[in-house]
């Protein structure tokens, strides 16, 4: 029963199980970018975060004005060769945004594609870029519903929904709004494929 449960795509305690391990990794994973943006701040100005509501705005200010004006152009030169040597190397040319992966695609999201472009993101976010955390986060989401997808040997239309979920999660992680992310996902993405 267990196997039909975790393997068994069809089956909609399957489904709903594998929605949930998803979420609560796409969760997971956003929370750790949200995170992350925080350590590297701190590398790049040295600011401490005091509470909930501080961030780059006090860092910067923290700042003396050559300080301030070096942070974004080290970031940038940072994400920029990250992205131009690493990616050239270690990433394919085809990258896979999770909206075409779900409404044209197979469902698959490329692992190391989707980390490099995150990382980049991450380093341009942290120092001042303003680029927005919430692309990342949704798309770091949606791969990691596509890697739990392939692990479970998902078909391609169950694949899809697994896609659409990791994305569902991303989104109520980024925007702190559970109920709104799985409805733009169900009704822009989902709606798409019908």
């Amino acid at each position: 029963r267990l196997r039909l449960i975790l393997f068994g795509h069809e089956d909609l305690a399957g489904i709903v199980f594998w929605a949930a391990l998803v979420g609560f990794f796409g969760a997971l994973a956003s929370v750790l970018f949200r995170e992350s943006i925080r350590l590297f701040t701190r590398i790049f100005t040295g600011f401490t975060y005091i509470g909930e509501g501080s961030g780059l705005v006090d860092a910067a200010s923290s700042l003396v004005w050559w300080h301030r004006a070096l942070v974004p152009v080290v970031g940038g030169v940072l994400a920029g060769a990250v992205l131009h040597f690493v990616g050239r190397t270690f990433v394919s040319s085809k990258a896979v945004d999770y909206m075409e992966a779900v409404i044209v695609g197979d469902g698959k999201i490329g692992f190391r594609a989707t980390i490099l472009r995150s990382f980049g993101s991450l380093l341009t976010i942290s120092s001042g870029g303003s680029i927005g955390r919430e692309g990342s986060m949704v798309q770091l989401s949606a791969m990691l519903g596509s890697r739990l997808g392939l692990f479970s040997r998902a078909p391609i239309p169950r694949l899809r929904l697994m896609v659409a979920c990791g994305a569902a999660a991303g989104i109520a992680a980024a925007y702190n709004a559970p109920i709104s992310g799985a409805l733009f996902v169900s009704e822009i993405v989902l709606g798409s494929t019908d």
